[in-house]
């Protein structure tokens, strides 16, 4: 006969239970003027030469 309160205390789990995916939030910004992103808030010089080299 099984005896529930021994079943209890050894506290085993009966089926893993899937975790969902963590929530995460990436950032990416240019790290130069050459950018087609055209924010409002962008704090580059608006140079239309900017990013271009000459060469």
């Amino acid at each position: 006969m099984l005896n529930i309160a021994a079943l209890r205390q050894q506290q085993i789990p009966l089926a893993a239970e899937p975790r969902s995916p963590v929530p995460f939030h990436i950032l990416m910004k240019p790290i130069g003027p050459a950018c087609n992103l055209a924010c409002r808030y962008c704090y580059y010089p608006q140079d239309e030469n900017a990013g271009q080299q000459d060469g």
